[in-house]
């Protein structure tokens, strides 16, 4: 029996709680449109099955409400859609194109009458007027589906870094610390309270399924160790979460399931296989992972999740023939040479002899198993086909860097305090933070230990606002807010900060009250540039944007935030939805975020975008509506004076005076923006605030609801 209970430490997981990021923790959402869906008894009842096929379900009954929520889904997340007739034919076509979007279902009283319009769309898969027939094809689709869920997650060993000494930075230290990281995460010992909040996570999760509601108290009551292989392989809810927190990096639902992850290493060693192997596993992946891959050549590559494999090629590759594809995804077959005398941590093995599944012949890896890319080719039948060979940690060039590591942290004591200093290390402040107070939570107030935390939390306090006392140029510095971070308190400048060390970026950080200002490659020639970060404040509303402004540091103070790039990340996980703006900075292109109707800064906007072209800069558009669309209803595009008399007038009033200081504030108005559209029609609303004020950059001023000195 694994769960391995330490009684020196605390058994009240409410006392030690740390919120996982995400609010469900599978990877697929079924989402349900249907004038009748809460209010027709059939439909109630085909509910609580649906659930126990994919446990996040959720219900609409009008287009806007839905197509706004299928908008806003974090893009590693797959959406599967069961739509009405009538109102199918409005939303489907509103939809079709989101690649979240993977599967659709018509459920209707009459199929001739709906099959025209729905034949049009690929994702449509069927239509069905039967309930039974419904949700009988759902779960003979979950099978591919659960296939989706497995996409590829990895990490890059490039030994030219090693060789110019950069063996533990950018995508290498990615690599490095990764390994380091699930070493510290597997020898930290497990206790009461770490089960109790798996399992207060798991029951939060499942609430409204009873079927898997009794599977977790079955696991909870009943697990033991030795059916570690058979509870993963099993269809149930710790493959989903496992596999869903491998691959999104949720460290903390990986800590709370450290011991089943320790369970399944040790099952494999126990069963390793014991001659070398030719496995295959085919997969779909996006075209950008395809060109990490191609530009990895002859480099080593770390799987962050379990790697299934099957020993016949034909069973490998039956899922590529399958309907879930997309333009932007490849397929691909790996053809891995596995050689047990080269692994010492990361074993695989056939685990047929432990599987629920007897039949299926699965040989599995290892989270954190390392494979070196010998060659990528396309095949007559439009696969590409990529050769890999297992390796061990003794690989040349690898071996003293994780030789250093491990002397670095592998004799210090596993402890939340060893993750702390490790998720440090790693640029995850906010995480480690969060470790290292719960360490201090779960310490006896005299012990000595607790000096050590305060004395690491005040240096990382330090490192997150390294640039405090620092005195930036004025002219990167905009006096008004420029653009704003989510409202919704999930939102961790580590998340930015990693996305863009994954491009080798040096940044440096500046923290106030009110927000981060990220300068970016500071010696680098062709930069510098900013990232000006605004922090929300009362009263705002939810559907406010934020703008990533690259701000060259010789441009005019006032005229800085014209060009740049502008990327919503209104909803996590931000490292996913960052991928836009690091792309644009990977690639140097900007956009031209203010016309030339705005005559006071035409020249300087004009001077501006030569020196962002020179310095190799490339201006791309934005798609904008000509004009403000027809706002229709008045409480869906409107921009509403906040009256001066108001409770929030005031509150927003009193903390804009706190924050920049002095009474020489003075706000010219308050605007409370209620706009469902406001994404794709926010240069034309900005017109719109310039005209009411008067202003030559009126949105600046009153649309993000204040200005400094003006």
């Amino acid at each position: 029996m694994s769960f391995e209970l330490s009684d020196t430490e605390s058994d009240d997981p409410d006392e030690i709680c740390l919120e996982t990021d995400n609010t469900n923790l599978e990877t697929f959402y079924l989402i349900w449109l249907d004038p009748h869906v809460n209010t027709d008894k059939h439909h109630l009842e085909a509910q609580q099955r649906l659930r126990a096929l994919i446990s996040h379900l959720v219900t609409f009954d009008d287009v806007d409400t839905c197509r706004k929520y299928i908008t806003q889904a974090p893009l590693k997340h797959y959406l599967v859609l069961i739509v009405s007739g009538q109102l199918g034919q409005k939303l489907v076509p509103r939809i079709h194109h989101i690649n979240q979007v993977i599967n659709i279902y018509v459920f209707c009283a009459n199929k001739a009458l709906h099959e025209k319009w729905a034949k049009e769309f690929q994702k449509v898969t069927a239509i069905f007027v039967s309930a039974d027939d419904l949700i009988s094809q759902i779960e003979l689709d979950n099978k591919y589906r659960q296939k989706l869920a497995e996409s590829l997650s990895f990490n890059t060993f490039n030994f030219n870094d090693v060789q110019a000494g950069q063996s533990t930075v950018g995508l290498n230290g990615q690599f490095v610390y990764n390994q380091v990281l699930m070493d510290v995460l597997l020898r930290i010992k497990y206790n009461k309270a770490d089960k109790s909040e798996l399992i207060k996570l798991c029951n939060t999760q499942y609430r409204k399924d009873p079927t898997e509601l009794a599977i977790v108290k079955e696991f909870q009551h009943h697990y033991t160790s030795e059916k570690a292989l058979w509870w993963y392989t099993r269809d149930c809810f710790l493959y989903k979460i496992l596999n869903k927190a491998l691959r999104m990096q949720d460290i903390h639902v990986l800590f709370l399931l450290r011991s089943f992850c320790l369970d399944l290493c040790q099952q494999l060693q126990e069963i390793q296989c014991q001659s070398k192997i030719k496995v295959y596993r085919g997969q779909l992946v996006s075209k950008s992972e395809l060109t990490t891959l191609k530009n990895s050549l002859n480099q080593l590559i770390s799987m962050n999740s379990f790697f299934s494999t099957s020993v016949s090629p034909q069973e490998a590759s039956a899922f590529l023939y399958s309907k879930y594809t997309s333009t932007d995804l490849e397929r691909v077959i790996f053809e891995i040479d596995a050689n047990p005398n080269v692994v010492t941590t990361k074993p695989f093995a056939d685990i047929r002899s432990q599987s629920a599944f007897v039949k299926e012949s699965e040989v599995l890896f290892m989270f954190g198993s390392i494979f070196r890319l010998g060659s990528i080719e396309k095949t007559g039948d439009n696969i590409w086909r990529i050769r890999m060979t297992l390796c061990g940690e003794n690989e040349s060039g690898l071996k003293a860097v994780l030789q250093h590591m491990t002397n670095e942290y592998g004799n210090k004591k596993p402890n939340l305090h060893l993750l702390g200093m490790v998720l440090w290390k790693m640029g995850k402040f906010h995480l480690a933070e969060k470790y290292y107070q719960r360490m201090i939570r779960e310490l006896q107030f005299n012990d000595p230990l607790i000096i050590d935390l305060y004395t690491d939390l005040s240096s990382i306090a330090a490192m997150r606002g390294s640039l405090d006392d620092t005195h930036l140029h004025p002219e990167i510095v905009p006096a008004d807010l420029d653009c704003y971070l989510p409202t919704h308190g999930l939102y961790d400048i580590d998340e930015i900060l990693n996305e863009l060390a994954k491009l080798q970026m040096v940044v440096n950080v500046h923290r106030d009250q009110w927000r981060y200002l990220l300068l970016v490659d500071q010696n680098v020639k062709t930069g510098p540039f900013t990232i000006d970060l605004i922090t929300p404040h009362i009263g705002i509303n939810k559907y406010d944007r934020i703008d990533f402004d690259v701000n060259n540091l010789f441009v005019e103070k006032d005229c800085t935030k014209h060009l740049g790039m502008r990327v919503d990340i209104t909803y996590p996980p931000y490292s996913i939805t960052l991928e836009k703006i690091v792309d644009n900075i990977q690639k140097k292109r900007f956009y031209l975020l203010a016309g030339d109707d705005n005559k006071p800064c035409a020249t300087v906007i004009e001077e501006r975008m030569n020196k962002m072209i020179t310095r190799g800069w490339k201006q791309i558009d934005e798609t904008l509506p000509p004009v403000v669309p027809n706002p229709g209803p008045p409480s869906n595009i409107e921009l509403t004076p906040v009256p001066k008399t108001s409770p929030v007038y005031q509150k927003i009033f009193e903390k804009m005076k706190l924050t920049f200081g002095g009474n020489d504030l003075k706000i010219i108005s308050i605007e409370q923006i209620k706009n469902a559209e406001l994404e794709s029609i926010y240069e034309q609303a900005k017109k719109v605030i310039q005209k009411q004020t008067g202003l030559p950059d009126g949105n600046q001023m009153t649309l993000f609801h204040g200005a400094k000195g003006k």
